[in-house]
């Protein structure tokens, strides 16, 4: 008996009756990996609803609010648009953006600092939103260092989506991928992409040093969704830089305003 979900005790009594029971979530998350019109269309709307929380985010951004103000104002825009939860607290700020994976607090933001976060959304129609953005806080431009960061992250979400095409395995993609720098590799996100549908899916494409540890083989096949994942941080310095799929800051780009 195959189960997605079980309690340790509910396993015990089926195996007590002489069934093998064993976990079938991944059997289910490869039947799922080919997404039909009616489930695109619901990531198109979760993604949308998700893109209007986070813009509500960036309008509230300024010296002095707190990553748990502006977490909580995601939130409540989330359920306003008909989303159901958001399934971690990833939103931070200035030194807390490197490493990447803290959680919102109780910090309140400093001019000319970094606000970093991702979405990770069970949104509208109990459909995926996963995406993540970096913000700068005014008054006055990002440093030099800030836009290198911005620039790299911006390059490796723009690369690694300009390589994805049907019938590419999986390896084909760690090894075809943006390459980090060498002083931003310890710090590299864990996935190059990985599926989307009613949640984080199958497949998980690790970088290449990482690949055969992680993932497994397979091939990219139409009707596939996936995240493409960038964070750009280095060991001693207090920026990082968190990228996929939303308006990119120009400022951070080093642009004219």
């Amino acid at each position: 008996m195959g189960l997605d979900r079980c309690a340790l005790n509910l396993a015990r009594s089926l195996e007590a009756q002489g069934l093998d029971v064993y976990d079938c979530m991944q059997d289910t998350l490869h039947c799922r990996r080919i997404k039909t019109p009616e489930e695109i269309a619901c990531l198109a709307q979760s993604m949308a609803a998700s893109e209007a929380s986070v813009a509500e985010v960036e309008a509230a951004i300024k010296p002095g609010v707190t990553e748990n103000e502006l977490f909580a104002i995601m939130y409540g825009e989330v359920i306003r648009g008909g989303g159901e939860f958001i399934q971690t607290r990833l939103l931070n700020s200035g030194p807390r953006t490197n490493p990447w994976f803290h959680e919102a607090s109780d910090r309140k933001i400093r001019p000319g600092e970094l606000v970093a976060l991702d979405t990770d959304t069970i949104g509208c129609h109990g459909h995926y939103s996963d995406f993540s953005r970096t913000f700068h806080v005014g008054p006055g431009r990002p440093s030099a260092y800030q836009r290198e960061l911005y620039r790299m992250a911006y390059d490796q979400v723009h690369h690694n989506m300009g390589i994805l095409k049907p019938g590419m395995t999986y390896r084909e993609i760690s090894e075809q991928a943006w390459k980090i720098p060498e002083r931003f590799l310890d710090r590299r996100y864990p996935s190059i992409i990985h599926g989307v549908g009613m949640h984080g899916e199958t497949p998980l494409v690790a970088h290449h040093m990482d690949f055969d540890r992680f993932s497994s083989d397979g091939v990219l096949e139409p009707g596939m969704v996936v995240s493409v994942e960038s964070y750009i941080g280095e060991v001693g310095c207090a920026d990082g830089v968190k990228l996929s799929r939303y308006p990119f800051n120009e400022a951070l780009l080093g642009r004219e305003y």
